[in-house]
C-alpha cells in the first residue's frame, strides 16, 4: 500500500473513532425508573477529553453529595437524536448532547453559541455561556419535558490550511471542506468555497487535492494529520462544540431545594473540569504545530469587521434571524471573565462588624417548602409553592463580613420556628411594635436562590445599620438554574401575595412606617404595588438597578405620591443592557440616558463601574452607596437633605445626583 494511502486510512480511522464511538443505540426501555436520588448518565455525543473530564468529576461530586449512581456511574452511549426522548421518559437521567443538535430554526442565542468564529477563544465562549446569552440558549432548548441545566465545552475544532494564511484575503478562493453544516455559511462569507463532505472523508478530500483547507476536531489535529500541513496554517479554537446537560423537567421539580443545589454544584465542578481539559488539549495541539514549524494564527489577528460579517452571516443563515442585535450584545459582554454575579472586586470591600443592637430580620417567602431538609436554606425550593402558602421566620442576625456578604450559615433565630399563612402578619407585627414601629422590606432580584436572597438582606441590614425590623421577601427565583424568563413569570405569580402581605402589614396596629429597598427584577414587585395597590402611607423607597420599563415605573411613581422614591442607576450595568435587548425597552436603572421624573431622586453611580464587572450590584457592595442608603432609611428621604450635590441633566430641567468612590 502506498504511504499516502496508509496516512489517509490512519486519519480516517481516527476520525471515525472520534466521532462514531459514542453512537451505540440503546433503547429507552433499557432504563429502569429510578428513585429520586439515583442518577443515570447517557450521552449522544462522541467521546472527547472535555466529556471525559466532565463525567469523571461529575460522578465523584454526585457520590459525595449523596446521590446514587446507576451502573456505578457508567456513561451509556446512545444514538444521535435520542437523548431528549430518553431524558424526558426516565426520571433521574442526565443526558449529554450538542447544543446545536437541540435547537430549531430561529433560536438565536443557541445559534450564536454554535457559530464558527464567534469568539476569539474558549475563555470568551465560557463567559457568555455563563451569562445572559447562555441563559437565553437554555431557555430555547427547554421544552418537550426537558430542562437544560448547564452548558459546557465539549471540544474545539481547528481550521487547517495547506497554505499559509496571513490575512482575511488569503481565505478567498480556498476550497474548504467541512462536515459541519453550521460552518458552510461562515466559510462562504470569508470568500472561501465551502465543500460539505461526510465526516470521515474530510482528510481524504485534502489528500487527493479536492480541498485546500478543512475544519477538523481538535482531537485529531496533531500527530499524523500534521504531516499534511507542514507548509500551512492552523487556526485553533475555530469553533467550540458546546455540550448541554438535559434533565427531565418533571423530575427536576420533585427534587428538594437542597438536592437541586447539590446537583448544580456538582455540574459546576464538572463544567470547570471540562473547560480545563479542552483548553489543555487545544494548547497541546498548538504546541505540537509550533514544534513542527507550522504557522498558528489566532482569530484575533484577522480584521475584526471581516470576522464579524462572516459570523453575522453564519447566524443569519443557520437560525433565520437578524444576527446584528445578538452580536452587539456579544461584543458588549464577551470581555467578562467572571460570572455575572461577581459585580465587584472583593478586595475593595471593607469588612463590616456585627452591630450591638442589630435589626430583627425575618424572611417571608412563597417558595415551595421541603420540610425534610436539615438546613434552612435547603427547605425553600427554586420554584413557587403550589398552594400559594406564605411562610416566614426570624433569622439569626449577621456577624462580621465584607460589605454585601454574610459568612456564617443562615439559620433561624434560636427558639424560632417557621410560621405559615396569616400567622406571619402577627409574628412580624409583634416584633415591629417591640422595636418602635418601623419595618424595611428587602426584595431581591433575578437569579437568587433562597440562600442568596436572605444573605443579601442580612448583609444589608448590618451594613446600613438598619434599626427596627427587616423583612427579606424571597420570591421563587430559579437561582442557580439561571432562567430569566422563568423568573419573570415567578414575579407575576408572586405579585398578589406580595401586595396583600404588604397591605395587611401596613394596616396592622403598631406598624407606623413601612419602607422598601428592591433590586433589579425585584423592583417589578414594588412598582406593581405602587401603581395598583399602594399603601397610601409616607414611605422611603429605594430602587437599585431596577429592571423595569421606564413607562411602567413612571406610572408607579406618579400614583404612589406618598412614597419618597430614590432611583440608583449606572451606565455600565450589563445585566440591564441585556434586559433592554430582550424587551426592546430601556430599563429604568440604565444611566444612559438617566431616567428623570418629578417626584423621584435619580442618583448616578457610574463612577463605580469597572470594565470587567457586571456593575449590577453597586447599591449593596460599595460603602459610599450603602452609607447613603443608611441615611435614607434613617429619615433623610431626599438626596439634598443627605448632602448630595445636584447636577444639571442634559435635555431636562430635572436635576440628578451622583455618588462616587470616597464620596466624590
Amino acid at each position: 500500500m502506498r504511504p499516502a494511502n496508509i496516512l489517509i486510512n490512519k486519519c480516517r480511522r481516527r476520525l471515525l473513532l472520534a466521532f462514531l464511538s459514542g453512537f451505540v443505540s440503546v433503547s429507552s426501555a433499557a432504563f429502569a425508573q429510578t428513585d429520586q436520588k439515583t442518577i443515570s448518565l447517557v450521552a449522544e455525543t462522541p467521546r472527547s477529553v472535555g466529556q471525559s473530564a466532565y463525567v469523571s468529576v461529575l460522578t465523584d461530586e454526585l457520590a459525595s453529595a449523596g446521590f446514587e449512581l446507576a451502573g456505578d456511574g457508567r456513561l451509556v452511549l446512545i444514538g444521535r437524536g435520542e437523548v431528549r426522548g430518553v431524558v424526558a421518559k426516565n426520571d433521574g437521567t442526565l443526558g449529554f448532547a450538542f447544543l446545536q443538535n437541540q435547537i430549531g430554526e430561529g433560536d438565536a442565542a443557541a445559534a450564536l453559541l454554535s457559530a464558527p468564529g464567534a469568539f476569539g477563544g474558549l475563555s470568551e465562549q465560557r463567559a457568555v455561556t455563563q451569562g445572559v446569552i447562555g441563559d437565553a440558549a437554555r431557555d430555547e432548548v427547554n421544552g418537550e419535558g426537558v430542562f437544560a441545566l448547564r452548558l459546557w465545552p465539549h471540544s474545539t475544532s481547528s481550521l487547517v490550511s495547506l497554505t499559509q494564511l496571513a490575512s482575511i484575503d488569503d481565505f478567498i478562493g480556498k476550497k474548504t471542506v467541512t462536515a459541519d453544516p453550521y460552518s458552510v455559511a461562515f466559510v462562504e462569507s470569508l470568500g472561501a468555497a465551502p465543500m460539505q463532505m461526510e465526516f470521515a472523508e474530510v482528510v481524504t478530500g485534502l489528500m487527493v487535492g479536492a480541498a485546500d483547507a478543512a475544519i477538523l476536531p481538535q482531537s485529531v489535529v496533531g500527530d499524523d494529520v500534521f504531516e499534511l500541513f507542514l507548509d500551512g496554517t492552523v487556526v485553533p479554537e475555530y469553533k467550540t462544540q458546546i455540550g448541554v446537560t438535559l434533565v427531565s423537567s418533571s423530575w427536576w421539580q420533585t427534587l428538594t431545594a437542597g438536592e437541586q443545589r447539590r446537583l448544580l454544584a456538582a455540574l459546576d465542578a464538572a463544567e470547570a473540569a471540562a473547560a480545563a481539559a479542552v483548553q489543555e488539549s487545544t494548547d497541546q495541539a498548538v504546541d505540537q504545530a509550533l514544534e513542527r514549524g507550522i504557522q498558528t494564527v489566532s482569530w484575533r489577528s484577522f480584521e475584526a469587521s471581516d470576522i464579524r460579517g462572516a459570523v453575522s452571516n453564519s447566524i443569519s443563515q443557520n437560525s433565520k434571524v437578524d444576527a446584528e442585535p445578538i452580536l452587539q450584545l456579544r461584543d458588549e459582554i464577551k470581555e467578562l471573565e467572571q460570572q455575572l454575579d461577581q459585580d465587584s472586586d472583593p478586595n475593595d470591600s471593607e469588612e463590616k462588624g456585627s452591630l450591638e443592637k442589630p435589626a430583627r430580620v425575618f424572611f417571608a417567602s412563597n417558595r415551595r417548602f421541603d420540610p425534610g431538609e436539615q438546613m434552612l436554606i435547603d427547605r425553600f425550593a427554586n420554584t413557587e409553592d403550589s398552594s400559594n402558602t406564605l411562610r416566614c421566620g426570624e433569622l439569626t442576625p449577621p456577624g462580621v463580613g465584607r460589605i454585601g456578604s454574610v459568612q456564617e450559615q443562615v439559620r433561624l433565630l434560636g427558639g424560632a420556628a417557621i410560621t405559615e399563612g396569616d400567622a406571619c402578619i402577627g409574628l412580624i407585627s409583634s416584633a415591629v411594635q417591640d422595636t418602635g414601629g418601623q419595618v424595611l422590606i428587602h426584595v431581591h432580584g433575578y437569579r437568587n436562590t433562597f440562600d442568596d436572597a436572605v444573605r443579601a438582606g442580612l448583609a444589608f441590614s448590618r451594613d446600613a445599620e438598619i434599626e427596627g425590623v427587616v423583612i427579606v421577601w424571597s420570591w421563587p427565583s430559579a437561582g442557580a438554574f439561571k432562567s430569566y424568563l422563568f423568573d419573570e413569570e415567578s414575579i407575576v405569580i408572586s405579585e398578589p401575595l406580595f401586595s396583600s402581605f404588604v397591605i395587611d402589614l401596613a394596616t396592622t396596629d403598631g406598624v407606623e412606617q413601612v419602607d422598601f429597598v428592591a433590586h433589579s427584577m425585584g423592583s417589578r414587585l414594588l412598582a406593581n404595588l405602587m401603581r395598583d395597590e399602594w399603601i397610601g402611607q409616607p414611605s422611603a423607597v429605594a430602587l437599585a438597578a431596577p429592571d423595569v420599563s421606564r413607562h411602567f415605573l413612571k406610572q408607579a411613581v406618579q400614583t404612589a405620591q406618598s412614597a419618597a422614591v430614590t432611583l440608583l442607576a449606572t451606565e455600565g450595568d450589563l445585566a440591564l443592557l441585556a434586559s433592554r435587548k430582550i424587551h426592546a425597552r430601556t430599563r429604568a436603572g440604565q444611566a444612559e440616558p438617566l431616567f428623570l421624573i418629578s417626584g423621584m431622586d435619580t442618583i448616578d453611580l457610574t463612577a463605580f463601574d469597572r470594565w470587567w464587572a457586571n456593575n449590577h450590584g453597586h447599591a449593596f457592595l460599595e460603602r459610599e452607596i450603602v452609607a447613603d442608603l443608611a441615611r435614607l432609611f434613617k429619615g433623610e428621604w431626599t438626596a439634598v437633605s443627605r448632602g448630595l450635590q445636584p447636577f444639571p441633566s442634559p435635555g431636562s430641567d430635572i436635576e440628578h445626583f451622583r455618588i462616587g468612590p470616597d464620596g466624590s
